[in-house]
Order: C-alpha cells, then sequence, then structure tokens
C-alpha cells in the first residue's frame, strides 16, 4: 500500500509541477523532422510515447530516481519469483520421482504405506511454502499495478509535450487551400478541353 501512495503521489507531482523540471523548451528530437526519409511503400511506427519520456528523463533526476527504482523493483520481483521457483521445481520434481519410484515396490503393502509417506510429506511442503506463494501473488499484482502506474506517468508528462509540438507546428489552412484551388482549376481545364 505504501508503494502505491508513492506512486500516486509522484505523478500527481510530476504532473502538477510538469512545467519545473518536465518540460522541453525546444522541439523534442522524438519530434524533430530531421531522421531519415522512410520510402512511401513502407510502414513505419515509432512510440513516440517512450521517445518523448526518454527526452524528459535527461531533464528530470526526480523522475529519473523513480524509474531507477521500478526498476530496480522488478529485477528484485523477477530475482524472488526465479529463487522460489528454482527451489519450488526441484521439491515438485522429488515428488515426482518418488511418485515414480513407489511404482517399482512389488510389495503393494509397502507400496501403499510409502505412498501415503510422501503424500503426507507433499502436503507439508505445500503448507510450508503456502505462505510464500501467497506473497509471490501479492508481489506480482503490485508489480503489476506498478507498471500501470508507470505507463500512466508517461502518458500525464508526455501530454503536455506533444500539445505544446500541435500549438506551435500546426499546418497553415491557407496553403491546403490554394492547392484546393489549383487542383479545382485543373479540373476545369481537363472538362473544357473533354468537351
Amino acid at each position: 500500500m505504501k508503494l502505491y501512495s508513492i506512486l500516486l503521489t509522484s505523478i500527481i507531482l510530476f504532473s502538477c509541477n510538469e512545467k519545473q523540471n518536465t518540460t522541453i523548451t525546444e522541439t523534442p528530437k522524438a519530434l524533430q523532422n530531421n531522421k531519415i526519409e522512410i520510402k512511401s511503400y513502407s510502414r513505419s511506427y515509432s512510440d513516440l510515447v517512450e521517445e518523448l519520456y526518454k527526452e524528459l528523463l535527461e531533464n528530470n533526476t526526480e523522475l529519473k530516481k523513480l524509474e531507477d527504482a521500478i526498476e530496480n523493483s522488478n529485477s528484485k520481483s523477477i530475482s524472488l519469483e526465479n529463487n522460489f521457483n528454482e527451489f519450488n521445481n526441484k521439491s515438485v520434481n522429488y515428488y515426482k520421482s518418488a511418485h515414480s519410484h513407489t511404482t517399482m515396490i512389488k510389495d503393494s503393502l509397502l507400496r501403499t504405506k510409502i505412498t501415503a509417506v510422501i503424500n503426507k510429506s507433499t502436503l507439508n511442503y505445500d503448507s510450508k511454502t503456502y505462505d510464500l506463494k501467497y506473497l509471490l501473488k501479492e508481489i506480482s499484482e503490485k508489480k503489476s499495478a506498478i507498471q500501470d502506474y508507470q505507463t500512466a506517468l508517461k502518458i500525464i508528462l508526455t501530454l503536455p509535450v506533444i500539445e505544446k509540438y500541435q500549438k506551435e507546428n500546426i499546418l497553415n489552412q491557407n496553403e491546403f487551400k490554394t492547392f484546393i484551388n489549383t487542383q479545382k482549376s485543373i479540373l476545369k481545364e481537363e472538362e473544357k478541353l473533354l468537351k
């Protein structure tokens, strides 16, 4: 819950203080027209939210610290999950192997007793790892929530950047209107020649 409140506070602070450290005064590199021209038959997609966010990161130490904390959190959660899975897989594989070995016991009474011992040990193991599995589930849910808030933060912080770009770089309608008039005159000339 503490992590949620930290992330929510961060989003609110960053979005409220966007003019302080998160604004880019010049046109962001991601929005500049000096990129390599792409042939018309190929489709290109660039993730402008990510590109603009990376530029904001370069100019904001608080935001960079938050991103580092998120990255460390993701790494730690992966590490914890991998450690548990490695541990758990050994135990699960052992029980599978033990059950497989019981099939080699010819004495049915002994086989039943050994199977009961294995089953009891399996239940004990499941009981011992129940809390760990619950904690892993909670870690996974928190990781998902952190990713959601991170995505929201990226959008909230980059939205003013694209809106500023749109405001400063909107195309002049007159050029379009002039071109339409040129097209109309061409059409008239074509119609005239067809008659």
